[in-house]
Formats: structure tokens, C-alpha cells, sequence
């Protein structure tokens, strides 16, 4: 006679069935959703590819944020679609937007071969409300990138996005702010505020270890000039750069400590420097430095922060991180200017490896992105972090590109 199974093999074979199952089903679902990546990846590339074949045929114009899923000119609207997503995009509701405004803002109405950073500049983005939102930068053709960044979906594939000279990069959440999009401002757009970097691009540069660090990481990314003094004159080592007119002024009060090393000392060309604003033992430094543009757009500006924790008055817990701040920004002069208030911290947050007392400097920079207008002065203020165990000693400096 056949015996059968008894309950308890059952049991096993289920029990081993399910443990199958929980080790296989994630597995294939993360092998779905990165083969739904891949399709939106290849979406946001096709739509990319037509924009610029649109512009090349259009005297190098980009589309309005209107008008442009009718100017890519496909009849296949799958590559408006998001497979993720839990509905359909098409030509009237896609689940991607065209960083432009309705009319002029950003790439909206830009000229293609005038944009200055096409390999930075974000052409199309991944949407996070397709059913409600425009799918266009809807700021009201202002440049506003703080609403160019509200309508990202940086949730969906993590962050996906397609870029002028064709190239489509995934970001992670934490890898984007708003100022990814300060790229994308054309030479005729309009610029809402001043947009700064959430992060610093550098942070902790040991400058004992390693003194000319941040200068190379500066020059890397384009950052020639550097604006410093000498006897609290503005100074550029390297030059005034070409979008200038003549050397920026620099206007302190409280004083900017030159004494002593003790207040962060930056190498630049061979060189220790004193940063436009300095300060030690917990004094005060406040800077405008003013800048008279001789063209318009939108320029780079680094804004260095030099701290100088190695004093033995100095503990790790209390002091880091050390900061100075970006105050704001006034363009113009008299009864027509107009501030625009920052206040962003700039911080070192770690020691060096190796210390010593009043030996060494840690270095970071942020990157803020400078509408200028021809002829009209631009003011920058910097100061102290006027948080006293939190300052201590410190220097800022700026530095720019030459165009």
C-alpha cells in the first residue's frame, strides 16, 4: 500500500516554499522596478534627443514650457509614460517636465548654443504630481528655482534626470537641492532671489596635511580668481575677472584680524592670504563687498570658509562645527536697492587627523549662483557667525569664475 505524506512533511515543504518566496519575491521585485527605471531613464533620453532636434530646427530656440510635448513631435506618447507611476502620462498630463517656464523662463525660449553649462544644465526632470501640476517649471516665468525644485519627484526612481547635451544621470534624494536647476537659467531668463547649495561641495579640508587642497579643489571646478586682502584692501592674486568691472571693494566693520595666522590663512598661487572677513578669539568682522558686473546673467561664486579649531581652548564638542555666514545680498544702491536676506552657515565640522595647538586650519566652500546685471552693483555680505562658541576663529573668502 502507497503511504502518503504525513502533516508534519507538509508543513516543512510550505514552511520551505514560503521562506523561498520571501528570499525570491523582493528579488524580482527590485529586478522589476530597475527594468522600470531603465524604461524611464530611455524616456526622459528620447525626450531630450527631440528637444534639441526641435531647437536645431528652430534657429536654435527652445520651446515655451507651453508648447513643448507638441514641439517633440511624437505620435509613440509611451515616452511620456512613468511605468511606475499608477497612472498614464500622455501629451496632455506627462509625468516628466520640461525645466522651462510657461514662456521665457529657464530654457523656455533659450537660445541652444548659448547655454553655458550644457552638460549641467537639467533639461528634463522626472514630475511628482502629473495629474495637477504643469508639466513645466510653473513659476510664473520668474526663475524661480526653490518651484522648479517643489515639482520634482525625487521619490519615484530616487531622482532621475535628463540633461542638455543628452545625458541622463539617477540622483539619490539627499544628492539634490534647488540649485541643481540654477543651471538651466538662460542668458534671458528671469532669477528669483539668489540660490545657494543646501551642502557644502568641500567640507574639511585638512589644511595642515594638505595646505594647497582647497585651492586645487577650487581650480578644478573653474574658481580662478580669488578675492582676498592685504591691509584690509581687496585683493586679486590672479586677476580681475573678465566679467568685471574693475576690482571689487571691500567694506568691513569690526576689523579683519591680519595679526597672526590664528584667524585662517589660505594658500592661493605660493601664497598665504587674509580672507575678506577674519576673525579671532570670538571678535567681530562684518564685510560688504561690492562687485560692479559689465555684462548680465548668472555668475559662480564660491564662498570660503576657513576655521581654525587648534587652540587648546577649543573642544570637539563644543565648538565644532565651527561656522562663518553668508549673510545676503543687495543689488543696486540708494532708494531702488533691493536685499536679499541669505543667512546661510558656512561650517568646517570635523578636526584633522593630526592637531597641535594653533597649528592648523580646516577648510569647505559653498556654491551660490550671482544674477548680475550689467552695471548695477552687487553687494555680498559675510561675516562672523555671531554665535560665539561657534566662531572663535575663522576667515571667508570668495572666489569666481573668469566668464
Amino acid at each position: 500500500m502507497k503511504k502518503g505524506f504525513t502533516l508534519i512533511e507538509l508543513l516543512v515543504v510550505i514552511a520551505i516554499i514560503a521562506i523561498l518566496a520571501a528570499i525570491l519575491f523582493p528579488v524580482f521585485a527590485r529586478a522589476r522596478e530597475k527594468a522600470r527605471q531603465n524604461t524611464c531613464m530611455n524616456n526622459i533620453r528620447q525626450i531630450c534627443i527631440a528637444l534639441t532636434m526641435y531647437a536645431q530646427d528652430n534657429d536654435q530656440y527652445m520651446p515655451t514650457g507651453k508648447v513643448w510635448t507638441q514641439a517633440i513631435g511624437t505620435n509613440d506618447q509611451k515616452i511620456l509614460d512613468c511605468p511606475t507611476t499608477s497612472r498614464t502620462g500622455n501629451i496632455g498630463a506627462p509625468d516628466y517636465y520640461f525645466i522651462g517656464g510657461e514662456t521665457k523662463s529657464f530654457l523656455a525660449g533659450g537660445v541652444l548654443n548659448e547655454i553655458t553649462s550644457p552638460t549641467e544644465a537639467v533639461m528634463v526632470a522626472e514630475l511628482k504630481a502629473a495629474n495637477k501640476d504643469k508639466p513645466y517649471v510653473d513659476d510664473g516665468d520668474t526663475g524661480d528655482c526653490a518651484k522648479a525644485f517643489a515639482q520634482l519627484d525625487a521619490k519615484r526612481h530616487s531622482c532621475i534626470m535628463g540633461f542638455v547635451d543628452g545625458h541622463v544621470k539617477l540622483y539619490k534624494e539627499d544628492e539634490v537641492d534647488e540649485t541643481i536647476f540654477a543651471y538651466s537659467l538662460n542668458a534671458g531668463s528671469p532669477v528669483a532671489g539668489v540660490p545657494v547649495a543646501k551642502n557644502p561641495i568641500v567640507q574639511d579640508v585638512d589644511l595642515k596635511a594638505n595646505p594647497g587642497g582647497l585651492e586645487s579643489e577650487l581650480q578644478g571646478k573653474g574658481f580662478s580668481k580669488l578675492l582676498c586682502t592685504v591691509n584690509n584692501a581687496p585683493n586679486m592674486p590672479s586677476g580681475v575677472p573678465g566679467w568685471m568691472l574693475g576690482m571689487p571693494t571691500v567694506v568691513n566693520t569690526g576689523g579683519i584680524y591680519n595679526g597672526s595666522h590664528l584667524a585662517g590663512r589660505l594658500t592661493w598661487g605660493g601664497a598665504q592670504r587674509i580672507g575678506v572677513a577674519a576673525w579671532y578669539y570670538n571678535s567681530t568682522s562684518i564685510s560688504d563687498v561690492t562687485i560692479i558686473p559689465k555684462v548680465s546673467g548668472v555668475k559662480r561664486v564660491a564662498v570660503i570658509q576657513l576655521s581654525n579649531p587648534g587652540c587648546s581652548q577649543i573642544t570637539t564638542a563644543t565648538h565644532l562645527p565651527m561656522k562663518g555666514l553668508l549673510h545676503s545680498v543687495t543689488f543696486g544702491t540708494g532708494t531702488e536697492a533691493r536685499t536679499v536676506s541669505i543667512n546661510k552657515d558656512i561650517e568646517n565640522t570635523n578636526d584633522p587627523v593630526n592637531g597641535g595647538d594653533q597649528a592648523w586650519y580646516m577648510g569647505a566652500y559653498y556654491l551660490m549662483f550671482l544674477p548680475v546685471t550689467a552695471g548695477e552693483p552687487v553687494t555680498i555680505k559675510v561675516r562672523d557667525s555671531e554665535v560665539s562658541n561657534k566662531q572663535f576663529s575663522g576667515a571667508i573668502f570668495l572666489a569666481f569664475t573668469d566668464n
